[in-house]
This record gives structure tokens, sequence and C-alpha cells, in this order.
């Protein structure tokens, strides 16, 4: 699994409208666990190549009096076979888990109590099932499951039948991110094919390859893609890369 945390957004209209960022910062803080940046307002986005997605998020009171909070799980968009679940517990608790709920919006039906400068942890669960696609999710804290204190938005992309590369070969994206093209430059290649591949699974691109080529992506959406090689004696080559005009 790859991480990268996008930029801070503003403004959420999905039926509710919601200023990220904005409602608790003197009470919340979330940080993935074992990493220091606070990713409230922040969008996370995860690559899964068939397995589950689970991030451990420590969401901490740095308010100066104890807390009892929900959270509040929004789906946006998830591929139809995938699941996803959600562990929420408060100071000293292991934390209670919720299977699956069809629900497009659900919160947990039990509040965690978190003391004044101490954390809760909120488990999130993403199941792809080795299914390609994506999912969007939204997941808020609050007291009372409506009126949001603060937010992290999760984006899972599975491109489960997108091997990575047992060899020695080696292939190179310049530049990464790139703009108006992207030089891609493959070892051990003398001849195969190339595919370009997004988040969701579509081959936008299919086409022979012979070491190196020169793409083209004034056309391609801003976004993540990923180039996949093969070629006869070497296993899949896959890489990320990102487009932003």
């Amino acid at each position: 699994m790859k991480k990268q945390l996008l930029s801070i957004f503003s403004v959420l209209t999905l039926g509710l409208t919601v200023a990220l960022n904005t409602y608790g910062q003197d009470l919340i803080t979330m940080n993935l666990q074992g990493q220091s940046a606070d990713v409230s307002g922040t969008t996370i986005q995860e690559t899964s190549l068939g397995a589950d997605v689970v991030l451990n998020i420590e969401v901490r009171n740095i308010s100066n009096i104890s807390k009892d909070w929900v959270i509040t799980r929004r789906v946006i968009s998830q591929t139809a076979t995938w699941q996803n679940e959600v562990c929420w517990g408060g100071t000293g608790q292991a934390g209670q888990c919720y299977p699956a709920y069809p629900a497009t919006t659900w919160t947990t039906p039990d509040m965690a109590t978190i003391a004044a400068g101490n954390s809760g942890t909120m488990t999130l669960y993403i199941k792809p099932y080795n299914n390609t696609g994506f999912g969007d999710y939204m997941y808020y804290v609050s007291q009372d499951g409506t009126t949001y204190e603060d937010s992290v938005r999760v984006q899972v992309s599975n491109t489960a039948s997108v091997k990575t590369t047992t060899v020695n070969a080696t292939l190179t994206l310049a530049p990464n991110p790139a703009t108006n093209f992207i030089n891609i430059t493959a070892s051990e290649v003398e001849k195969g094919t190339l595919k370009v591949v997004d988040v969701l699974g579509n081959v936008i691109l299919n086409e022979s390859f012979n070491s190196s080529k020169y793409l083209n992506t004034e056309n391609f959406r801003n976004g993540v893609y990923f180039i996949v090689i093969e070629g006869n004696g070497i296993n899949t080559i896959n890489r990320k890369f990102v487009v932003r005009h």
C-alpha cells in the first residue's frame, strides 16, 4: 500500500454542506498511528493491490474538558462488492467494532469518552475483496452525530489485477508528477505492451512498447494513474504516476 496525504479541502457538498477543518481547531487533532502530522480536514489516499486497507487514526481531545464523541461514516462512492467497517474506542478502551452497514450515512451507536489531552482510536477497515474499484469515504467526529466538529476523508483504489515486478527490470518515469508529458523508460524490456490504468481500474491506453516511450498527458485528467508494462520473460512492472495540470 502506498499512502499520500493530499491538500486540505475547504467545502464538501453531498446533501450536507460542511466547512472542513474549521469545526474543531481548538478541540481535535487526528494522526495516523505512529505519525505526527495532523490529518484532520485532509484526504488520505490509499492504493491496495488486492489487500484490505486498515487505518488506525488517533483522535485527540486538545480541549480542557472531557468529551463524549461518536463517529459518523458517509460513503461518497464505493464499488458495489466492497465493504467497510469502523472500530471506535475512547481513552483506555479497547474500542467497539461495528460490521458493515448498507446505509450511506451511519453513526456509531456508542459514544467514546475521551479525557482532555487524551485520544481515542478510530480504526477503519476498507475491504476490496480483490475486486478492482474505488472507494471514497468521509469520517466525522461529533457529540451528537449531526454537528460535526472535525473530519477526515479516505479514498482507496484497488488494482488487484496488477502485479508488482519480482525481477530486476526497472521502470523510470519522468517528470512525475506530469503536466503535458511523461518519459517512460524500462530496462530488460526489448518488446512488450504498455497500459495506462486509472484508479478505477479502467485501461485508458494499451499499445506496444519497446524499452522507452514519450507519453503525451495533455488530455489526461488530473489524478493518479498506473503504468503497467508486460513482456516476454519478465513479470509485470507496475508504477504509479500523477497528472497535475
